[in-house]
């Protein structure tokens, strides 16, 4: 499998949709959960002013951030770590860390070095340096899963489904997952699986306006729980014009 890191794509657009989209999410569980992610990265991330990925994500919309009280979650969270001098970004487990309804982290980080750094980022939370899909084997009833792999290779969506699955039996309250549209029929067998476990859950799809098979021309978020991803719909309208995307598909 390609070597993947997270901090190559932090705080890009596909980062800021699905960053908020959690943010928002995670403020509306009505139980406190136990915070699970599959592939977490280090969590904080100090952008580079003049070059990376985040100069067509959170580049182009921090200031519209304040506009949408359905982004105030996710804002919220960026305006502890984001000053005039320093752009440090947080990802999702600081976002998770943020949350209320959050009692406890269980993160896992594949990578030594970043594990390391999300250690240090998050002293609190309970960090394993192995593959993340091996936790659907201990899932506990009533957490709350992120689940975002690599992509690398396609047997990671087969085993996202196989997690879900998973997830689903051990009753956890819900499942967030985030895909990117590479290859066509990979995300039509996920759209299927995923939504053949939870036929009521919400799937969201962008598109980069990019449609060359083996390329990200876009990318998605799914939660089992549609009532905790209600304003999807809302934060989606409103950044989808400054990061230059387009509405694909909404369920």
């Amino acid at each position: 499998m390609a070597k993947y890191l997270h901090s190559k794509y932090a705080g890009g657009d596909a980062d800021v949709m699905k960053h908020a989209c959690l943010a928002s999410v995670l403020s509306k569980l009505d139980i406190s959960v136990e915070y699970v992610e599959t592939h977490a990265g280090a969590g904080l991330y100090d952008l580079d002013p003049d070059r990376g990925e985040h100069l067509k994500g959170i580049g182009r919309c921090r200031s519209n951030l304040t506009d949408l009280p359905a982004l105030k979650p996710y804002n919220g969270v960026l305006e502890e770590s984001w000053t005039l001098d320093k752009k440090i970004y947080p990802a999702s487990p600081i976002i998770a860390n943020s949350a209320s309804a959050v009692k406890s982290l269980c993160l896992y980080e594949l990578n030594r070095s970043v594990a390391c750094q999300l250690k240090k980022n998050l002293p609190e939370a309970v960090v394993w340096e192995e593959d993340g899909f091996l936790s659907r084997h201990h899932l506990s009833h009533g957490s709350f899963v992120l689940i975002d792999p690599p992509y690398k290779s396609s047997d990671d969506y087969q085993q996202v489904v196989e997690y879900v699955g998973a997830a689903k039996q051990s009753q956890v309250r819900a499942v967030m997952v985030w895909f990117p549209m590479i290859y066509s029929d990979l995300t039509a067998d996920l759209y299927d699986g995923l939504l053949g476990l939870y036929p009521d859950g919400q799937w969201l799809q962008l598109s980069r306006g990019l449609h060359s098979e083996g390329a990200m021309s876009g990318f998605g978020v799914f939660c089992s729980d549609s009532s905790l991803s209600s304003d999807w719909q809302l934060i989606v309208n409103h950044l989808v014009s400054s990061l230059f995307l387009q509405k694909v598909s909404y369920y």
